[in-house]
Parts: C-alpha cells; sequence; structure tokens
C-alpha cells in the first residue's frame, strides 16, 4: 500500500512547469497494472486515463492535440485516484484491524 501511495506521490503535479506528458503516462501505466494487479479496478480506470491522455489520446483513442485539456484530464484522474486509494486504504485498514487491540 505504500509503495502505491508513493507512486501516486511521484507523478508530478501536470500544473508545474515540468509538463511531461510522456512521463505521466509511463507513471500512469505502471500504476494501472498494479491497481489491476491488486483488483483496484477503479484506481486501474483512473490510470488509464492519465496513460491515455499522457499519450495525447481521448479515451475512445482518437488524437487529442490539446495539451491543455490532456493535462486537465490528467490532473483530474490523479485526484480520483488518489481519493479511491484513501478510500480503499480505510476499508483494508477496518478489514485487517489496523490499529486496533
Amino acid at each position: 500500500m505504500r509503495r502505491r501511495r508513493r507512486a501516486l506521490t511521484r507523478l508530478p503535479c501536470p500544473n508545474r512547469a515540468n509538463k511531461d506528458l510522456a512521463e505521466l503516462s509511463s507513471l500512469g501505466h505502471f500504476l494501472k497494472g498494479s491497481s489491476a494487479t491488486l483488483g483496484f479496478l477503479k484506481v486501474k480506470d483512473s490510470c488509464q486515463v492519465i496513460q491515455q491522455y499522457g499519450h495525447k489520446l481521448n479515451l475512445d483513442g482518437s488524437p487529442e492535440p490539446d495539451e491543455q485539456i490532456c493535462l486537465s484530464k490528467i490532473t483530474e484522474a490523479l485526484q480520483a485516484a488518489k481519493d479511491d486509494m484513501a478510500k480503499l486504504e480505510t476499508m483494508l485498514k477496518k478489514f485487517f484491524g489496523e490499529g486496533s487491540d
């Protein structure tokens, strides 16, 4: 869980000067695979969005030439992935009884 959280925080903020869509796509791909393996389907779906728009592609595979739209979609998907990971962490802690004696 911690490794995944670190990977999510490694994703550069799309609003920073370093707007490297290829890097965002690569990290989205990495997280998509990890999420799918663990069965975290909502996180996987958000990571798919990050990967697609990082390649300047809409979700249907058609080209999206506007980098600002791509960055906006990536920002939304990144926030969704972070929110879903926080929910998963809470559920897993409850399931495994973490914090209780």
